[in-house]
């Protein structure tokens, strides 16, 4: 009876068996579909980004011919290479697919912080220039914290070991001088009193990165200077004659091709920013391309300096964001 019992019981153990075999066919067929899937889509994606870097090196290109392109005297908030959307708008007829997005940014109407140091002593326009910049009531520094960080930063950049009147406020330990011309902005960081929200900026109030600039030959574009910079050119400046230069020069028709333009504001007839500061004309450019496709996204960032000749432009760095 037992025999018999056991030549019954086979039929449903190996029914189990070619279940399980088949349940273990169908799993790893399913794991390997979705392995097969994945790296489809790994592709796609890489594939994609790829494209997306090229959009985003198109744009960097045409950015870069619209700017070298500017012919005339002066440059402004309403020149053709400050027109980003504009710019932007145009990539949608250049492909079937993806588009970029263009910022193009004036660094020659930012503070050049390498001319603060003159002949290893203090350039004194760009002092005052810098001293009025962070004693502005949006950093909440004050005048004394002001003027003791731009000591700081005279002294990282002139080539003596001698401090230039120390805070005895400021207790954070400074890093050794470097004695030398600021070849990265990030480097102000290293600075003592120079504190990362006061570099980035934080809330409301900006940041020393989109004011300074380690660029030009030390004049300011009053054409394109951020509002913080205008109203730290000179004494008298207040938040609101400095909206109402802005609103001027970005208003068609405004003459903006001789730097003097500002007296004709009422309330700045009596102003006086010494012309050996500002300018019109600008130099250098930081260009900013981000190219999109499918939803990959790729950026680079560069700075370009723009000759005397037209079509004359020289790329002075290159970075891919990641």
């Amino acid at each position: 009876m037992m025999s018999s019992r056991r030549r019954n019981d086979s039929p449903g153990i190996a029914l189990v068996t070619v279940l399980l075999i088949i349940g273990s066919i169908i799993a790893v067929t399913l794991e390997l579909n979705a392995s097969s899937r994945a790296e489809i889509s790994e592709t796609a994606n890489m594939r994609d980004r790829l494209k997306a870097a090229t959009v985003a090196r198109s744009g960097f290109e045409f950015a870069r011919t619209v700017v070298s392109e500017q012919d005339a005297n002066f440059d402004s908030l309403l020149s053709k290479w400050s027109r980003s959307d504009v710019l932007s708008a145009f990539s949608s007829s250049l492909y079937a697919e993806g588009y970029f997005k263009l910022q193009v940014e004036d660094e020659s109407g930012k503070i050049p912080v390498n001319s603060l140091v003159l002949d290893d002593g203090y350039n004194a326009e760009v002092r005052d220039v810098m001293v009025r910049l962070l004693g502005l009531p949006e950093f909440g520094l004050g005048p004394d914290r002001a003027a003791g960080i731009v000591n700081a930063v005279k002294d990282w950049l002139d080539a003596d070991s001698i401090v230039t009147e120390p805070s005895e406020k400021d207790q954070r330990e400074p890093y050794p001088s470097k004695d030398g011309a600021v070849d990265s902005l990030e480097e102000l960081l290293l600075v003592r009193g120079i504190s990362p929200e006061l570099f980035y900026g934080k809330g409301k109030a900006p940041g020393l990165v989109d004011l300074l600039t380690i660029y030009g030959d030390g004049r300011i574009n009053i054409n394109t200077a951020p509002l913080p910079v205008l109203k730290a050119l000179a004494p008298g400046i207040t938040a609101d004659l400095a909206e109402q230069m802005d609103k001027y020069r970005q208003s068609e028709g405004s003459n903006l091709s001789d730097s003097s333009w500002y007296r004709k504001i009422p309330g700045l007839s009596g102003i006086n920013i010494s012309s050996g500061l500002i300018t019109v004309r600008s130099s250098h450019f930081k260009i900013r391309s981000t190219g999109f496709m499918n939803g990959m996204s790729e950026t680079v960032t560069g700075i370009v300096r723009r000759g005397e000749a037209p079509g004359g432009l020289q790329v002075l760095s290159w970075k891919v964001e990641q």
